[in-house]
C-alpha cells in the first residue's frame, strides 16, 4: 500500500506494521535513485529469506519511477512492506522519525538505516546483526566498503585500516574523533530511537526539522543513552555507492548550516574544520561587499574567493 503521505505525520496507517509479528525494519529512504533503487532492494531480500522483517519504503518527493521500482522487486519477492510518497520533500531527519515512530511499533525492534543508492553486502547480514542484539546491545555501528566512485571517497584509505574497532570509544560519543558514529551499517532498537528527545531532531533557532546532520547528533545521542550496550561490528556489512550529486557539497554552505542548525554540537577536529569554513565564507561576503563598491582585491583575496568545494 502506498501513502501519499503521513498527513500532520500521523494518521490511520501508522497502525499497518502493528499486527505482524516483525522483529526487524529496514527504513529506506531516497529521491531520484530510479537507476539504484532495484539494486538495494535486490540486496535486502538476498541470503535473508529465513529471517522475519519488513521494510519501510520513503520516496522523499521524487521526480522518476524509483518507488515503483522498489515495490515490484519486493512484492516479487513476497516480503512486506509499506511505501510512503512525500507530496513534498521531507528531508531525512523527518522521515526516519516518522517510520520509526509511527510505522516500527515494536519496542524491540531493530532497525536498519539504508540509504536507497547504497546497498548491503553479498552475505547473510541479519544473522550478524542478530547474534550482536542476542547479546544485548542497543545499537550498533560496523565496517563498510565503498564501492562505485570508490576514487572520489575521501577517507578510502581510512576504510583500509585494520584497527577501527579502536575509533569507537563509547565513553566518549560526542567527540568525533573518538567516536565513528557516522559509520555505516548503522542499526539500533526502537526503544533506544524513541527514548532521544525531539529536540534533537529539530534546528536550534526555528524547531523546524533538520535538513542535514542528523548522523552528527542524533546517532552520538543514542550511543549515550546506550552506555555500554553499543557494539562496533569489524565486517563489511554495507556497500557506500559515492558516484552521484547527493554526494557533492559545498562545505562552507553546510558548515554554517550545521552549527548555526544542531541542537547540540559535537567536538573534534571535523568541526574545527567546519568553523574554519564558516569564517571563510564570511571573508568572501566581505570581498563581495568590497567588489560592489568597485574596490581592487588584493591577488591572495582573489584565491580566497575561489569555490570551495568537497566531497563527503
Amino acid at each position: 500500500q502506498v501513502l501519499e503521505t503521513l498527513q500532520g505525520d500521523c494518521n490511520e496507517h501508522t497502525v499497518l506494521f502493528v499486527a505482524m509479528a516483525i522483529v526487524i525494519f529496514m527504513v529506506v529512504a531516497f529521491r531520484n535513485q530510479a537507476g539504484r533503487i532495484e539494486r538495494c532492494m535486490e540486496s535486502l531480500v538476498k541470503h535473508h529469506a529465513a529471517h522475519d522483517y519488513g521494510v519501510v519504503l520513503i520516496d522523499d518527493a521524487s521526480e522518476d519511477d524509483c518507488l515503483d521500482l522498489a515495490r515490484a522487486v519486493l512484492s516479487r519477492h513476497g516480503k512486506p512492506f509499506v511505501a510512503v510518497r512525500n507530496a513534498s520533500r521531507k528531508f531525512y531527519t523527518r522521515n526516519l522519525y516518522n517510520a520509526v515512530h509511527l510505522l516500527c511499533t515494536r519496542d524491540d525492534a531493530i532497525v536498519l538505516e539504508v540509504d536507497g543508492d547504497d546497498f548491503l553486502e553479498d552475505r547473510d547480514v541479519l544473522s550478524v546483526l542478530d547474534a550482536a542484539y542476542r547479546e544485548g546491545c542497543l545499537q550498533t555501528f560496523g565496517r563498510f566498503r565503498c564501492g562505485p566512485g570508490r576514487d572520489r571517497f575521501p577517507g578510502v584509505d581510512f576504510l583500509e585500516r585494520t584497527d577501527l574497532a579502536e575509533c569507537f570509544d563509547w565513553g566518549a560519543p560526542w567527540d568525533l574523533d573518538r567516536c565513528f558514529s557516522w559509520m555505516h551499517l548503522k542499526t539500533f532498537q526502537r526503544k533506544l530511537f524513541t527514548a532521544v528527545p525531539l529536540v534533537y531532531f529539530l534546528e536550534r533557532d526555528t524547531r523546524e526539522w533538520l535538513r542535514s546532520g542528523e548522523d552528527m547528533i542524533i546517532h552520538p545521542k543514542m550511543s549515550e543513552l546506550a552506555g555500554e550496550r553499543v557494539r562496533y561490528i569489524d565486517e563489511e556489512l554495507y556497500v557506500y555507492d559515492f558516484t552521484g550529486t547527493d554526494h557533492e557539497i559545498l562545505w562552507n554552505e553546510q558548515a554554517e548550516y550545521l552549527l548555526s542548525k544542531l541542537y547540540r554540537l559535537p567536538v573534534g577536529s571535523h568541526f574545527g574544520y567546519l568553523r574554519e569554513c564558516v569564517q571563510e565564507r564570511a571573508l568572501r561576503r566581505h570581498m563581495d561587499a568590497l567588489e560592489a563598491q568597485g574596490e581592487t582585491l588584493p591577488v591572495e583575496q582573489q584565491r580566497a574567493r575561489m569555490p570551495l568545494t568537497a566531497t563527503r
